[in-house]
């Protein structure tokens, strides 16, 4: 049976970091996805995961609005890299490759959604 590796998660970036690997580069971040629900005394409790996602070879305009507390939807896989270190001690690293991303709405005042959101990528002035 093949199995399905697909994920989708919506949160806000966080400890974003490039570096040139040879001729490309590989951009790693975290993303922040908060969970909400109710404890037993029925108080709103909010948990925050840190998802490792990595993208290789963003354009610079992507590299540039890319920015921490952007809010982001992306689509990828799960991937691993498992390697030893000099001592020979095992390693593994288990993070999201994205595919596809796109930036959650903003939420401005006095805007249009979609205005903030060119106005954030740059596209009108």
């Amino acid at each position: 049976m093949n199995g399905m590796n697909k994920v989708i998660l919506e949160g806000n970036i966080s400890k974003i970091e490039t570096k040139q690997q040879g001729e490309k580069t590989v951009t790693n971040f975290d993303l922040a996805v908060n969970k909400t629900y109710k404890d037993k005394a029925g108080q709103d409790v909010t948990q925050t995961v840190f998802v490792p996602v990595q993208k290789w070879n963003l354009t610079d305009k992507q590299l540039e609005v890319l920015t921490k507390g952007k809010g982001l939807r992306i689509e990828g896989e799960i991937q691993q890299n498992i390697w030893k270190d000099k001592e020979g001690k095992s390693h593994k690293d288990t993070f999201v490759a994205m595919d596809k991303f796109e930036f959650l709405p903003s939420q401005t005042k006095g805007k249009s959604q979609e205005q903030a959101q060119k106005q954030e990528e740059g596209q009108e002035r």
